[in-house]
């Protein structure tokens, strides 16, 4: 297969991949922020709290996926 390809595939992958997690996260902590403040009658507390955590698993997941990818490109430590 053409290397060229190959490198767009595993980097569009990446890109895909973080992108939908990232969608995911944001929907879950926009639900769940809202339904604990419709609970507790805090709005907008929780709602922030929710957004605030699914930046920090966007960027937790990016980072792994880069630390992956940097590990596979190093090969393995002799």
């Amino acid at each position: 297969m053409n290397k060229g390809l190959f490198q767009f595939a595993k980097y569009s992958g990446i890109g895909l991949s973080w992108a939908l997690t990232t969608i995911a996260y944001f929907f879950v902590g926009y639900m769940a922020g809202n339904w604990a403040d419709a609970k507790l009658r805090t709005a907008p507390v929780f709602l922030l709290l929710g957004i605030i955590l699914a930046m920090l698993l966007s960027v937790w997941t990016m980072v792994t996926e880069i630390r992956a990818l940097i590990s596979d490109v190093a090969g393995p430590k002799e």
